[in-house]
């Protein structure tokens, strides 16, 4: 019996540590669209949501450049929010209205062939089921609509 729990213990030692699953940051991930305002390609992109207001965000392009980054969120906006978001939604102004029950929030992703995309958005308030719109721009000139 003494031998038995030996080798019980010993098996589980070997190969218990490679069934530990791969450790994530968040409870799951959000999908969202970039819609290519210059040709009409739909770029996936996800947000890392861990019900907080930062997190990781990727964005694959057909090509299969991948670009990774960050987004933070804030509650009532921001001092010079709308320089992205009004270039694409047709809007003139800069937005440094507080607007207590929406969230806005920026993200920032780069390549490894060098490649920028910015994004401004506004978001509902819900942390189970977070949704919205924005716009994106890179540095190569082209500009995107957001929708989540």
């Amino acid at each position: 019996m003494v031998r038995t729990s030996m080798i019980v213990a010993t098996i589980a030692m070997v190969f218990l540590p490679s069934c530990k699953s791969a450790p994530t940051t968040s409870g799951r991930i959000v999908s969202a669209r970039l819609y290519d305002l210059s040709n009409a390609e739909i770029i996936d992109a996800h947000f890392d949501f861990s019900g907080t207001t930062q997190g990781a965000v990727t964005v694959t392009l057909r090509s299969g450049e991948i670009y990774r980054g960050e987004y933070q969120t804030v509650r009532g906006g921001a001092t010079a929010w709308g320089e992205v978001y009004s270039s694409v939604w047709g809007q003139s102004s800069i937005n440094t209205n507080v607007t207590p029950n929406k969230y806005f929030g920026s993200a920032i992703a780069v390549s490894d062939q060098k490649g920028v995309i910015q994004c401004e958005y506004i978001s509902n308030t819900s942390r189970n089921d977070p949704h919205g719109q924005g716009a994106c721009k890179d540095n190569r000139g082209k500009i995107y609509k957001l929708m989540y």
